[in-house]
């Protein structure tokens, strides 16, 4: 201790001589830290992706305006030869590249599951993880789109809601699954539903309700500290969680905010994907920042 107060002995009394060395040591941190604070932004916009439908069908360009109708992808198409994929990411002027089976809608009618082959540019790891969430997430916005009016058309043929359809097996058995059989939903499809269904020990609350973001909340100036919101995880990283809450600008859960006990690493209590409650706890406009708390305490 002794010889620590020396040296602070010292440097103070250096500083004192020459004020100079006082900017150098106070001034320039705080301007780095106030630099990095506008410019440090982990979010990602408007990737470029490449295109390539080899199915050219309906579905095929309504999954492909899914991509277009977020902010995260500037979709470009490709017509050339099969070699653009890789060409493309090796010289970098794309990030991700998709490319849609000639299968895709024949596939999606008969209810059979269908591959899309997804390549991401993986030299930057942050990139690569954040771009295939927002793939995941739009691909299940996609499918949940196919899916989501066949269970309300059943619920509104019988006069009830969906939850009744879980609960009461009478009703179940008197959906004429052939009525739904349409161009995008098969026979396969629709038995996996009534499968669904039928599960026993269903939670409807919990294992089949249709997600929707707050219908008030569209903007981030909708916002306002201490509002409780549903949303998606899009991204799961070591310091946190980022999470959709339907405004176009994904918020962060810090490590500190994920639950009310010490938490490890974010990806012992989340994943991808998971629909959570989020409480808005901070919202800079200025630079776009959405701080939440998963903290049922929060707030």
């Amino acid at each position: 201790m002794i010889r620590l107060k020396s040296l602070l002995i010292k440097e103070i009394i250096q500083i004192r001589r020459d004020p100079r060395l006082f900017g150098i040591l106070v001034a320039v941190p705080i301007f780095q830290i106030i630099v990095f604070g506008f410019a440090a932004v982990t979010d990602i916009k408007e990737i470029d992706i490449l295109v390539r439908d080899r199915d050219r069908s309906h579905q095929s360009r309504e999954y492909i305006r899914a991509l277009e109708a977020s902010d995260y992808f500037q979709v470009t198409y490709l017509s050339g030869p099969d070699t653009e994929e890789e060409e493309a990411l090796v010289s970098g002027s794309a990030g991700m590249v998709l490319v849609i089976p000639e299968d895709f809608e024949e596939m999606l009618a008969r209810g059979r599951p269908v591959d899309v082959q997804v390549l991401v540019d993986g030299s930057d790891s942050n990139f690569a993880s954040l771009g295939a969430g927002y793939m995941m997430k739009a691909t299940k916005l996609f499918s949940e789109r196919l899916v989501r009016p066949v269970v309300q058309a059943m619920a509104a043929d019988l006069d009830c809601k969906v939850a009744d359809l879980l609960r009461d097996s009478q009703k179940r058995e008197n959906i004429e699954i052939v009525r739904y059989i349409s161009d995008t939903v098969g026979m396969p499809t629709l038995q996996d539903i009534l499968a669904e269904l039928a599960r026993p020990g269903r939670d409807p609350r919990e294992q089949f309700s249709v997600f929707s973001f707050d219908a008030n909340v569209n903007e981030i100036t909708d916002l306002e500290e201490g509002m409780r919101l549903p949303g998606i995880v899009t991204n799961v990283t070591d310091f946190g969680a980022f999470i959709d809450i339907g405004v176009h600008q994904d918020g962060l859960a810090h490590i500190s905010q994920l639950a009310d006990r010490f938490v490890r690493h974010p990806s012992d209590v989340l994943k991808v994907q998971q629909q959570v409650m989020a409480t808005v706890i901070a919202v800079d406009l200025e630079r776009k920042r959405i701080s939440l708390s998963l903290k049922e305490s929060a707030g």
